[in-house]
């Protein structure tokens, strides 16, 4: 009967567009690294042209400065944008967990004896399969186009400090999806659950 649930599953987040929607969030993402005046971490990738995150053009210098290689560079750059997980995660979420409450199809899976447990774990699953999967694609890729379009020196080194980033980062997105999805279920109030999570998020980033 799970594995049921969870195919169904799955077949939202198709039918519902939520796939679109973790691809329109690569895309800006990805926009926001060839836009060196919007952030916060840059890469040299030739005389006078940076990639990522860039508020301040002496941020490599200082970077390297302090002990890094440029591989850990790249690492940071091609990870940076983990700030906005969150965001896709409420979105992502809310419209996955209420769209079955709002349609009936909840009751409807309880009434036929599917275990509310199991209901939920299925879209934990699903949600984080998708979000957690759309995160690695971005930061893999992201780290690629750095790796190709840099100089001599920027080599698969980058790889190696990237894939602990990449486990840390895995873990606590998935932490923000139970965090989201445990409040979502408590609540029951689509707006008054995101707008909770959303504050809290966001007053603890500040807060840190």
């Amino acid at each position: 009967m799970f594995g049921n649930v969870f195919k169904a599953d799955l077949a939202k987040v198709w039918r519902w567009g939520l796939f679109g929607a973790c691809a329109l969030f690569c895309l800006a993402v990805s926009l926001l690294y060839v836009s060196p005046d919007s952030a916060w971490m840059r890469v040299d990738v030739s005389p006078g042209e940076c990639w990522g995150f860039v508020p301040d053009p002496t941020a490599l210098p200082q970077f390297l400065e302090g002990g890094f290689s440029t591989g850990d560079a790249i690492a940071c750059a091609a990870v940076a944008h983990t700030v906005f997980f969150p965001v896709l995660a409420l979105v992502f979420l809310h419209r996955f967990f209420f769209g079955d409450v709002r349609s009936g199809a909840l009751r409807v899976s309880l009434a036929r004896g599917v275990p509310r447990p199991a209901l939920l774990l299925s879209k934990l699953l699903a949600a984080s399969a998708v979000l957690q999967g759309c995160y690695l694609v971005l930061c893999a890729g992201l780290a690629l186009v750095l790796l190709a379009g840099g100089p001599a020196g920027f080599d698969a080194g980058a790889i190696g400090a990237l894939a602990p980033r990449l486990a840390l980062n895995c873990l606590v997105n998935e932490g923000f999806i139970v965090f989201c999805m445990a409040a979502y279920a408590w609540i029951g109030n689509g707006p008054t659950a995101a707008g909770a999570v959303f504050l809290a998020t966001f007053m603890g980033l500040i807060a840190q």
